[in-house]
């Protein structure tokens, strides 16, 4: 969320009944996921929970690489630091705290031709 907000390639967000949709453009890819609500549920006690929890692990180590590769591509250091505090520290100095849409075309055309 932290990298898709910094490089501004939100294209569609919408809620609906399971939780909230996203859609962004990285690298002339689209992809969409959803985000779903925050509540209580019950759980099952006939599922494995162990095997779950070994993809859950394989699953954020991968997106822990996809951010870090995606974040040096943009030439900005992974994990990032406090988003907040970047951005008044920027705009004390006068530059914008986001990238600009030329920027970010042109980051994304490098990585491009990196792969």
């Amino acid at each position: 969320m932290t990298y898709c907000t910094i490089s501004q390639c939100f294209t569609k967000a919408f809620f609906s009944i399971k939780g909230i949709y996203y859609q962004v453009e990285i690298m002339g890819q689209k992809i969409t996921w959803i985000a779903p609500y925050q509540f209580n549920q019950r759980l099952p006690f006939d599922i494995d929970y162990k095997v779950i929890g070994t993809f859950r692990e394989f699953y954020v180590a991968l997106l822990r690489f996809m951010n870090f590769k995606l974040y040096k591509d943009l030439g900005l250091q992974y994990p990032p630091k406090d988003i907040r505090g970047v951005s008044t520290s920027l705009q004390e100095e006068g530059a914008q705290p986001f990238l600009q849409s030329e920027q970010i075309k042109e980051y994304q055309a490098i990585a491009q031709k990196k792969l």
